[in-house]
């Protein structure tokens, strides 16, 4: 069993939801990127490249995914690797909690962009949601996801484009909620809290929708994003 955080609140922490986020820190039970070390993790794979249909591939380790993104685009699959690596390096690092709100305070001014885009989100219509995301593409080099609340691209929806190592924390407030997912670029779902358990792939060259999650059995599940 890994030890749990034993520190004191660092100065840094100066309003309530920083405070909320160190009280998770002190939680947060640090884990192997990989899982748990005797079986890698499952990797569910939906990409997309241009008109072509979307192709779906489930139980893949991540080299298989990178191997199989390569054929389309070798830039995106390094790409992959390198959302991988920085997750890593953040998960490491985030055994010092003085790190970790750092790294808090750097990723929520980029997710107060987000949360613009997503009360912009809510003035359309979900069909020009694609347009709205090729657009932001011109400023994302990754790219960026929509997820909504309901299948079909319906319900409530959460514009993110900032790694976010759980979605209950606001501004997101959308953890255990997405139930279908349009997306621009590289991106990855993870079923739980700061990118652990099973992943769900999103290649979109340029773009790739899904309209209902449930079908890699994750709906509703959805807890962190990179």
């Amino acid at each position: 069993m890994s030890p749990t955080l034993r520190v004191s609140p660092p100065s840094s922490l100066n309003s309530f939801r920083d405070a909320e986020l160190f009280i998770h820190l002190r939680q947060h039970e640090h884990q192997p990127f990989s899982g748990n070390g005797s079986k890698p993790l499952e990797n569910i794979l939906v990409i997309q490249v241009g008109d072509r249909p979307v192709q779906v591939e489930r139980g893949l380790t991540a080299k298989q995914c990178r191997e199989i993104v390569s054929k389309a685009d070798v830039q995106t699959a390094q790409r992959m690797a390198a959302v991988e690596a920085r997750v890593a390096a953040v998960t490491a690092a985030a055994v010092d909690p003085n790190r970790a709100v750092e790294y808090y305070q750097l990723q929520l001014a980029k997710a107060r962009a987000d949360e613009e885009i997503s009360l912009k989100l809510e003035e359309l219509p979900s069909e020009e949601h694609h347009n709205l995301l090729t657009e932001l593409q011109q400023h994302h080099e990754i790219g960026s996801t929509i997820f909504y609340a309901n299948t079909k691209f319906g319900g409530s929806s959460r514009f993110l484009g900032t790694p976010w190592p759980n979605l209950k924390w606001w501004p997101y407030k959308f953890n255990d909620k997405a139930s279908s997912v349009k997306n621009s670029g590289v991106h990855v779902a993870y079923e739980h809290h700061w990118w652990k358990g099973r992943k769900l792939w999103l290649i979109g060259l340029p773009f790739v929708q899904f309209e209902d999650l449930g079908v890699f059995g994750m709906n509703d599940t959805i807890t962190s994003y990179a």
